[in-house]
């Protein structure tokens, strides 16, 4: 059963959404976004997960990985670079994520990113 998001907490996570794209660099915790969305940290926290399906910190991890990808994919940058640009400075941990998170290396997701990124739901 799907449950009914009221618009004010659709609205909260889509400030918090935005402030982490246009923070992705900097550290950020659970505080730093319950704080961005005027609740409680505990409150926050599960108005979130209610409205999204994932906890702060996951769409946190998601949206850097997501930039990550984008960067890899259309950018020359070193992966050492682009971990610091997302917010994820061990690039060995963030090359860890981008393999769990879409079951491609880092490597090969850089080779073959234009057809890789066709198939998530590109309309080309």
């Amino acid at each position: 059963m799907q449950h009914l998001v009221a618009p004010e907490h659709r609205q909260m996570t889509d400030k918090v959404k935005s402030y982490i794209a246009n923070h992705l660099k900097e550290p950020l915790n659970l505080e730093d976004l319950a704080a961005i969305s005027g609740l409680s940290t505990s409150y926050f926290a599960r108005q979130y997960k209610a409205t999204t399906g994932r906890t702060p910190m996951e769409d946190l991890r998601l949206l850097r990985l997501e930039e990550a990808r984008r960067l890899l994919v259309k950018t020359p940058l070193p992966l050492y670079e682009i971990a610091t640009q997302v917010g994820i400075p061990d690039v060995y941990y963030l090359s860890r994520l981008l393999k769990e998170q879409f079951g491609i290396s880092a490597r090969k997701l850089r080779s073959t990113g234009h057809e890789y990124d066709k198939t998530e739901g590109s309309s080309e």
